[in-house]
């Protein structure tokens, strides 16, 4: 249940109660504005932080998310996995079959692609477009900014 204004909706075991937070999946909860949510086995504690794969943890502000076996832990790297290269200043590694081209982009899973600014991955079936939306679960969409 979201109870306060600006918060994100997230799954059906998780309740967001900080604005500008955004929903995880279904183990995890976030607790700081502009994080982003992060796979079932971790949790995203700093702000713009990137959600990263289900053995690693980003844990430093614009760090970006690794596949994995990597842990990136620096402001503003930009790790990847292997078959991936990240081309763009404060863009965020994804998975296997996709790119992040856009700065502050957010990494998602293997099948969806983040575009824009400040945009936070979402599960497998889903794709955030706009700005400050919040990653979903597997059967919703975040279509409106804020």
């Amino acid at each position: 249940m979201v109870t306060s204004a600006l918060q994100m909706g997230t799954d059906a075991t998780n309740m967001v109660t900080s604005a500008l937070q955004v929903g995880t999946d279904a183990t995890n909860m976030v607790t700081s504005a502009i994080q982003v949510g992060t796979d079932a086995t971790n949790m995203v504690t700093s702000a713009i932080q990137v959600g990263t794969d289900a053995t690693n943890m980003v844990t430093s502000a614009i760090q970006v998310g690794t596949d994995a076996t990597n842990m990136v832990t620096s402001a503003i790297q930009v790790g990847t996995d292997a078959t991936n290269m990240v081309t763009s200043a404060i863009q965020v590694g994804t998975d296997a079959t996709n790119m992040v081209t856009s700065a502050i982009q957010v990494g998602t899973d293997a099948t969806n692609m983040v575009t824009s600014a400040i945009q936070v991955g979402t599960d497998a079936t889903n794709m955030v477009t706009s700005a400050i939306q919040v990653g979903t679960d597997a059967t919703n969409m975040v279509t409106s900014a804020i």
